[in-house]
């Protein structure tokens, strides 16, 4: 048994622990100061993580036992899309061009190496735009705050990434801080893919990442009143089947896509289609004329796919693929007939009012 000399707040007492409470107790102090010193960052109020790093120098108690420096992960989404960076200390951001040139560095580089000219390719900073997706991407820059926001530090940066920004693939970039050309810290970002998504008018916007379709195939509908689709696969994706032109596939997979247009549609031809004329969006156009609808509903799909997916193993790839299911609907079909009918029914009481309101004079 030892005894123990405790500070309460009454005073100082004594107390007997055996030696297994003591080594136990010990091994608790160590668990818990190790986790607080590599816990650098926190999630606060407005949707914003928060990266703290501190050279060793200036941190107070032991220094983590894997290392001196300190590596994260922070997991960006449409809630969660706003990181602030604080480099404390002697401590500097990285890469030095962060906010000057809105680069970041990729995923696995060593944050020393991370500069213009560091001697490593693979380390090299890439601009911050090649990671995200949308309108207005240039405008969504690093920003450096003022002394007074970030406090006691040497710089603090912020980026936020609207949720319409987000990839159309999961990507992922890495920041830090660096000290006497050695890394601090870490901060691994993950951006995940948007989600594959049908707005009006029929026009489907495409994503790849390992969640954007897993809600299934997106369904659209053309028929006499709404004849046009507009498929958007995006700089990143490619249009599928590859021969769309004249053929479409027959399951959501898009495996099988050898059956040609002419056995839904008769009267097909393949100007039906027009592609954009920017990679950029790498858009894609089906308009169907108006009276060359098949009489029965019939089903075709297209869609996307990443252009890196493997053809070989699609099933192995990182990527999902983003499929279309496109109901043309028939103009014999009960909707179609039930409009029909009502302008009929229109038509032929337009007609016996006209009718009775000429024969008026003569009855008078």
């Amino acid at each position: 048994m030892l005894d123990v000399a405790l500070y309460g707040e009454h005073g100082v007492y004594r107390q007997n622990f055996s030696l297994h409470e003591v080594q136990a107790a010990i091994l608790s102090v160590a668990e818990r100061q190790q986790t607080e010193s590599t816990d650098i960052c926190l999630t606060g109020p407005e949707h914003t993580t928060t990266c703290t790093c501190t050279p060793v120098a200036n941190r107070e108690g032991p220094p983590p036992q894997s290392g001196n420096a300190k590596d994260t992960v922070v997991q960006f989404s449409a809630e969660t899309n706003k990181l602030t960076l604080v480099c404390k200390g002697s401590s500097t951001v990285a890469p030095p061009t962060l906010k000057s040139e809105n680069a970041v560095c990729p995923e696995t580089a060593d944050l020393s190496k991370c500069k213009t000219g560091g001697g490593d390719p693979k380390a090299a900073p890439i601009s911050t735009t090649n990671f995200l997706d949308g309108e207005k991407v240039d405008s969504i820059q690093w920003t450096e705050l003022s002394a007074s926001m970030s406090g006691d530090t040497t710089s603090s940066y912020s980026l936020t990434v609207p949720s319409a920004n987000l990839p159309r693939s999961d990507k992922a970039f890495a920041v830090g801080c660096i000290s006497q050309e050695k890394p601090v810290c870490k901060v691994t970002v993950n951006l995940p893919a948007k989600r594959s998504k049908t707005t009006t008018r029929n026009v489907v916007q495409c994503a790849y990442g390992a969640q954007s379709n897993s809600e299934g195939p997106q369904q659209v509908t053309l028929s006499q009143t709404e004849t046009t689709l507009t498929l958007i696969c995006g700089k990143e994706g490619t249009v599928q089947p590859e021969n769309y032109l004249t053929s479409f596939c027959t399951d959501n997979d898009m495996k099988h896509c050898t059956n040609a247009y002419t056995e839904v549609l008769p009267d097909f031809k393949k100007e039906w289609w027009t592609p954009s004329s920017t990679s950029e969006t790498n858009e894609y156009m089906l308009q169907v004329p108006q009276d060359l609808f098949p009489e029965q509903d019939k089903k075709i799909v297209v869609g996307c796919k990443h252009k890196d997916e493997s053809e070989s193993s699609p099933a192995s790839s990182k990527h999902s693929r983003c499929s279309v299911s496109i109901t043309l609907k028939g103009t014999g079909s009960a909707s179609t007939s039930t409009a029909y009918s009502q302008r009929n029914m229109f038509i032929t009481f337009f007609v016996v009012v006209s009718s009775l309101a000429a024969l008026r004079p003569l009855l008078q």
